[in-house]
């Protein structure tokens, strides 16, 4: 049970942190991960109590009191967590102008909860302008958060590994149309 106790902590300080950073992008999205945490929180404690303190099972829900045999507490738990970790925050755009691939490569990176880079939700998406051939009216429509690399291996490691496998598996196809955000 302590793991179950000390995750409610982690998950708790985690919503918390993201409400005072303006985390959320969406007031529903922040309402639905306090509500989920309340739940976490309102779970571990109605079980904690339960073996601990014996106690019986007064709350019912639908019928069924709220303990292990009748909700499946890990299940609930890894559920109710999953979607609070689930939320992302997109961070503003940068273009990377790769000089050894000849591309631009647009970079929509999001951060988890706890403020890591998240592989999963960060996308790349190759423009169809090269950089060998842009002339000065495209490359002002790029903007101004152009990052100038050299070659792949200069960029943050699993970013690179994601841009080696986006060169890989397809061309560009993305149209330069911005408007200086």
């Amino acid at each position: 049970m302590l793991p179950y106790v000390r995750d409610m902590c982690f998950l708790v300080i985690s919503v918390v942190k993201g409400v005072v950073h303006n985390y959320y992008s969406t007031k529903l999205l922040l309402v639905l991960s306090v509500l989920a945490a309340t739940l976490y929180v309102f779970l571990v404690l109605v079980n904690l109590g339960y073996i601990m303190c014996d106690m019986s099972p007064d709350w019912f829900l639908m019928g069924y009191p709220v303990q292990f045999p009748y909700l499946n507490f890990p299940i609930a738990l890894f559920l109710i967590h999953h979607f609070i970790l689930n939320a992302h925050k997109q961070l503003p755009h940068v273009i990377y102008e790769v000089t050894e691939e000849d591309v631009f490569a647009y970079v929509l990176r999001a951060k988890c909860l706890n403020w890591a880079d998240c592989h999963f939700a960060t996308q790349i998406h190759l423009l169809l302008v090269r950089p060998s051939s842009c002339t000065f009216q495209q490359r002002r429509e790029i903007g101004q958060r152009v990052k100038l690399v050299n070659s792949v291996n200069e960029m943050e490691p699993w970013l690179a590994d994601k841009f080696r496998s986006v060169l890989l598996k397809s061309k560009p196809s993305y149209t330069v149309s911005f408007n200086n955000c």
